[in-house]
């Protein structure tokens, strides 16, 4: 019955919306996403004809263009969006009033 909870609460996790903060390191959360998918990066490179070292430039930097985010995010079963704000140039402060 735990193997099933567990396999459940990983679907979950992975059914999430990963959100993307403006100083976020994304070569980090590259680097996350395929040690969640259980990928070395020799199994990552053979999918994504990109190199080894390719691939390790992806993660320790994180100033990637947006083609190589989405097409490494594919790869790893994420696709990439552009999700519009409720209130574009409001930003909430939590009070129900804006800032």
């Amino acid at each position: 019955m735990t193997d099933l909870r567990d396999q459940l609460a990983d679907f979950e996790a992975a059914a999430r919306p990963i959100p993307i903060t403006r100083h976020q390191n994304l070569g980090a959360l590259l680097r996350r996403l395929r040690h969640q998918a259980g990928l070395s990066l020799d199994q990552l490179a053979a999918i994504t004809h990109v190199s080894k070292s390719g691939l390790t430039k992806r993660e320790q930097r994180g100033g990637i263009t947006v083609g190589a985010l989405v097409d490494h995010a594919r790869h790893l079963g994420y696709d990439v969006a552009l999700v519009p704000q409720r209130r574009p140039g409001v930003r909430e402060t939590g009070t129900g009033w804006p800032a």
